[in-house]
């Protein structure tokens, strides 16, 4: 699915309209198997859908980042928060978990996922090709950073611990979301450099 036509799409349409959303999404699936969704950061604890299998999964060519002004969910417009993103990066490669949700349930589940993520268009909703802990390589749909939205920032280490010890949006504070990101990793066995650095500073004196 080409980036630049869902920019556009996404940039002209109501994200409100959770119908015509997901069906642009199916639409754009590269097969007739059924939908994965590969989770790196909240949803790997909180996914908000009806799951049929629940695996690890690795996503080749990419990185977890946290560089998402969060303006609704973890901050406001006046005080933005701050969350992860996804990033294309040359060798590295993405560990989280995949989800196949339950047929019975895709519509609504879609419409949960849409309505969660894509509350501006600072997501991209990409089909791409993970690697599941059983072996198999399936098309997961995947929520990468749109890196031309004002709403992807790469602040300091230290601009980002300040955005994070600050904001609070609609699920609650920046604060509290990296402490669950940070245990739901470690939990699973999921190693992230940036994580821990932020986490071994959060309660260390502003600088």
């Amino acid at each position: 699915m080409d980036a630049q036509r869902i920019k556009t799409f996404l940039a002209e349409t109501d994200l409100t309209d959770l119908a015509a959303v997901a069906r642009f999404i199916l639409q754009h699936k590269p097969d007739d198997g059924p939908v994965w969704v590969f989770a790196y950061g909240s949803l790997i604890w909180n996914p908000e859908m009806a799951v049929a299998e629940d695996l690890a999964a690795a996503l080749p060519g990419y990185r977890r980042e946290m560089c998402i002004e969060a303006v609704v969910h973890r901050g406001t417009p006046e005080q933005p928060g701050l969350v992860l993103g996804i990033r294309q990066a040359l060798g590295e490669v993405c560990q989280g978990h995949a989800f196949r949700l339950d047929a019975t349930q895709l519509m609504p589940s879609l419409h949960r996922l849409i309505e969660r993520e894509l509350v501006t268009d600072c997501y991209l909703p990409l089909w791409l090709p993970i690697d599941l802990a059983d072996g198999r390589s399936v098309a997961a749909l995947t929520m990468v950073v749109n890196e031309a939205h004002a709403q992807f920032v790469q602040p300091s280490l230290d601009e980002k611990l300040r955005m994070i010890r600050h904001a609070r949006g609609g699920r609650g504070s920046s604060r509290e979301y990296l402490v669950n990101i940070a245990r739901h990793l470690r939990d699973n066995a999921i190693e992230d450099a940036e994580i821990d650095a932020l986490i071994h500073r959060l309660d260390a004196p502003e600088r």
